[in-house]
């Protein structure tokens, strides 16, 4: 079975144990070696997804992705890459006025800090006071998230969370000593 779905910005194709997403720049990310459960009826894209052998980790994915020609929902996503997880994500990817505008509503989300810095995903982080992240290690538990922008934008996007971290350790560049937090609560 094939699922294409292609938007202004955006390719989405699921094939033969392969899932490739195609930004409009060309940018390719795909996972090959996946477990997928898919389901199409009108406008709404049905996906479970399960990948055993990604760089992250056990993969596992599922939600329901309804679409108009200028609109992609993601609906009752949960998602679990190694010990992170997802649970009731909701997001909508918009066109207006040609530009892909993001907005994400997320209800619960448990991150472990330092398989996201060993994936890259915090290389973004600026450089502080006290210079860049040289170690960080931590579990952060999301209660709320909330984000809307211009997609391509991310310097543009208004958002908002709050949570809990517990077992926060971060080593810094200038910092004389590792920074250490046994449990506290962010928003």
């Amino acid at each position: 079975m094939t699922i294409s779905v292609n938007a202004p910005s955006l390719g989405l194709k699921v094939s033969n144990g392969s899932l490739r997403v195609t930004r409009a720049d060309g940018k390719i990310l795909e996972f090959r070696q996946v477990g997928i459960d898919a389901g199409f009826s009108g406008k709404d894209l049905r996906l479970k997804l399960e990948n055993t052998v990604s760089p992250w980790g056990e993969i596992s994915a599922r939600g329901r992705f309804p679409f108009r020609e200028d609109r992609l929902d993601v609906k009752d996503f949960s998602a679990r890459v190694g010990n992170a997880a997802i649970e009731r994500a909701e997001s909508t990817l918009e066109w207006v006025d040609d530009i892909p505008v993001v907005a994400l509503d997320l209800e619960s989300a448990g991150l472990d800090l330092g398989k996201l810095r060993e994936w890259g995903l915090l290389a973004r982080i600026s450089a502080g006071p006290l210079g860049s992240i040289r170690e960080l290690g931590g579990k952060m538990t999301l209660q709320s998230v909330q984000v809307k922008g211009p997609l391509e934008r991310p310097a543009e996007w208004q958002f908002s969370l709050s949570g809990d971290l517990e077992r926060l350790a971060v080593k810094a560049a200038r910092a004389p000593r590792p920074f250490k937090v046994d449990t506290g609560r962010f928003s």
